[in-house]
């Protein structure tokens, strides 16, 4: 593991409300979940697990160092204060490194699309990432999406279209849409109704409206 980053990791013995103070010394609550088995309750340093995840995503492996030893996890939620944006909580799982692993990972647009660079169209993003299978040191913190192919309305890549190294197996539906080329909405101006040189305007009107009753209401309803 030595080209994953490493963190310290104690006991935790706050719990509720009382974590609060933990917050306020630069520490974040966390949980080691073991399949299986129980969880431990952990405090680490909010500096140094933010520069992790800013690094290796939200569902890279981490090495969890204790007084007593050392653990392999992988990061697996991680909860942020809707306002502040500071991390509220971290659950970290145990894995064995020569047992595959389901993780979510983020996706990353690469690549000059020439449909953004044309008027009238423009890539449509529709998955932030995506559910893969490997052993825990082969997660990418990334996969990353060329769109430089991208140029005419329809033009699109499914989840089967993603190029991916041959240790990792592509999970969920491989049709599922990543990203596409899309129209742009040109909103119309309302056409006003010709009327005639009474101002009785039915001849004007335009085709596909509705004639209505004097209460509103469309002569057309059942």
């Amino acid at each position: 593991m030595s080209d994953r980053p490493s963190l310290a990791a104690e006991t935790r013995s706050v719990f509720g409300r009382k974590v609060a103070q933990l917050r306020k010394q630069g520490l974040v609550p966390a949980n080691l979940v073991v399949p299986g088995g129980d969880s431990r309750a952990l405090q680490i340093n909010e500096h140094d697990i933010a520069t992790i995840i800013r690094r290796e995503g939200r569902s890279g492996l981490v090495e969890l160092r204790f007084s007593d030893g050392k653990e392999a996890a992988l990061l697996d939620e991680v909860s942020v204060h809707p306002v502040n944006r500071r991390l509220q909580h971290v659950v970290f799982r145990h894995v064995d490194l020569d047992t595959n692993v389901q993780v979510g990972v983020q996706l990353e647009l690469v690549g000059d699309a020439p449909a953004d660079q044309t008027s009238g169209r423009f890539v449509v993003r529709e998955m932030d990432e995506i559910s893969i299978e490997c052993l825990p040191e082969d997660i990418p913190n990334v996969v990353e999406v060329d769109v430089s192919g991208l140029s005419e309305i329809g033009d699109h890549i499914r989840a089967k279209d993603l190029t991916l190294p041959e240790y990792l197996v592509l999970l969920g539906d491989p049709d599922a849409m990543v990203v596409h080329v899309q129209a742009e909405r040109i909103e119309s101006e309302p056409i006003e109704a010709i009327g005639d040189e009474d101002g009785d305007g039915a001849e004007g009107m335009v085709a596909g409206d509705e004639a209505t009753d004097d209460d509103g209401d469309e002569s057309g309803e059942s």
